[in-house]
């Protein structure tokens, strides 16, 4: 408003411009994805770097956020850095200003400025532990340093008084960005308790205690996510994605997925046998996740970043883990997940399609068309599943085709934070499910031999990747789809 309001001989200052080009970046984002604007938001972008330049003053208050801008930015793109190293140098600086701390002097009401610093603090707090999480790397500040309350739901200017009592929350509220943070603080919690079980594992002395304490743990953090789940505000007519049950649902099987598999990831670490029903419940995350992301992404109402990439790859990699384990213990495959060929031909579509707007992300899809064609080939004959022929698509098709959900999907992150609303546009499909867009010269690659290391690996790969690290087990990804290319051309 200052820049639109203010008079012709003032120019606007350096903050002002880079702060609404940031907005149009970010908000842009979705925007062109759909179709209802041309300009793409990079151009956006690099032009508000060059304003951040000439920011005299890059830190305090106002220098954080400016950072968190670039991050929430480089969810979507490309910004020259880590994110984990953005979201630690914003905690550093918030730590530094004391805002991980209450104000010594009481206020009956809430004071603007505590709470414009809880904001910044908790917006923080999200994306540390959301990288960090991702990374498997440390927290930039324990969870028991921090006395600083959560935010008023209440807006800055919406005096307590004010607020009429009602069943469904308001879009003027802070509702859906506190119960964000609480979802944060419940992963932090999860992670914080699989990293002590991990370090516990190896301990003899409480080997015969430490699989019923693992199965006690995932069963309490199951409970406290449907607990989070069944909290959720309510709108009436939710004004956009993040006001949506559907958009809860995403969020609680996508942490659900990641507490199975840190939980399963320790008990086979510690040569501890896993239970016909973790593995039932770890695959059936899974495939939830695929479903419900699948379906938001099919109606436009979701975009794709590198993170929903890394989601996507990481629940179809758990699919097939699942279904592998269970064929090596036990003639046929398809009990634990009895429709895993549909679930992984839905997740290798969405992967296809991402890997079309994203070229630097379309090794990872070619090696996972190359897993699920493994698996297909070797267990979809199954007489304990239904097979469906794979169907090659054309290379130049853009649209997708997606099997009604098995699963109905109720009414109901992430990025990390909403703060823009997702845009509306349908991308419309019909047709039974095929396989995504690969040559039928595709070549066969046992992938059905792969151990827990190697998927171990290929995750953290593509972690790095999603995040902006350099890391060079990436050059392994690309050399797998040269192979791949390689073997295409000489069968052609």
């Amino acid at each position: 408003m200052k820049i639109y309001h203010a008079p012709e001989t003032q120019q606007p200052g350096p903050q002002d411009m880079f702060t609404i080009l940031m907005i149009f970046a970010i908000a842009a984002v979705t925007m062109h994805w759909t179709g209802q604007i041309r300009e793409h938001p990079y151009g956006y972008y690099l032009s508000a770097m060059r304003h951040l330049g000439r920011i005299p003053h890059t830190a305090g208050k106002q220098g954080v956020q400016n950072l968190l801008l670039v991050a929430r930015f480089g969810i979507y793109h490309h910004v020259g850095t880590s994110l984990w190293e953005l979201a630690r140098q914003c905690m550093r600086a918030c730590i530094e200003m004391e805002f991980h701390l209450p104000l010594i002097i009481p206020s009956r009401s809430p004071d603007l400025d505590k709470q414009h610093n809880q904001r910044i603090f908790w917006e923080c707090y999200q994306l540390d532990r959301y990288s960090s999480t991702t990374l498997g790397r440390p927290f930039a500040i324990a969870d028991h340093d921090i006395e600083v309350d959560l935010p008023s739901s209440t807006g800055l200017d919406t005096p307590d008084s004010l607020i009429s009592v009602s069943t469904f929350a308001t879009s003027s509220d802070l509702s859906v960005f506190i119960y964000s943070v609480q979802l944060r603080q419940i992963t932090s919690r999860i992670r914080s308790k699989l990293l002590s079980m991990s370090s516990n594992s190896h301990d003899h002395h409480r080997s015969f205690m430490a699989t019923g304490e693992i199965y006690t743990s995932l069963h309490k953090f199951l409970a406290e996510l449907d607990h989070w789940r069944a909290s959720a505000p309510r709108y009436e007519q939710p004004s956009c994605l993040y006001e949506s049950q559907e958009w809860y649902d995403f969020l609680l099987e996508k942490d659900k997925l990641f507490l199975m598999r840190g939980g399963v990831n320790i008990l086979f670490k510690s040569r501890r046998g896993v239970s016909q029903d973790i593995m039932r419940l770890w695959g059936r995350c899974a495939t939830r996740v695929v479903e419900l992301y699948a379906s938001l992404y099919r109606a436009g109402r979701i975009t794709y970043t590198r993170s929903y990439f890394q989601m996507l790859f990481h629940a179809g990699l758990s699919v097939i883990f699942c279904v592998s384990s269970e064929a090596k213990s036990r003639t046929g495959a398809g009990r634990l997940i009895p429709d895993f060929d549909a679930t992984l031909s839905v997740c290798g579509n969405v992967l296809d399609s991402i890997s079309e707007k994203m070229p630097d992300a379309r090794g990872y899809a070619v090696v996972f068309e190359s897993m699920r064609k493994s698996v297909f080939n070797n267990f979809s004959a199954s007489p304990t599943t239904t097979a469906h022929p794979a169907t090659p698509r054309e290379t130049n098709t853009t649209l997708l085709a997606f099997p009604e959900m098995n699963m109905p999907i109720q009414q109901e992150h992430h990025p990390i934070m909403p703060i823009s609303t997702q845009g509306q546009g349908q991308h419309q499909t019909s047709g039974a499910t095929q396989a995504p867009v690969y040559s039928q010269w595709m070549p066969e690659m046992d992938w059905t031999n792969m151990d827990f290391d190697a998927m171990q690996g290929m995750e953290a790969g593509l972690s790095e990747y999603v995040w902006g690290d350099l890391n060079i087990n990436a050059d392994m990804w690309n050399r797998i789809e040269h192979m791949i290319d390689d073997t295409i051309d000489d069968g052609q």
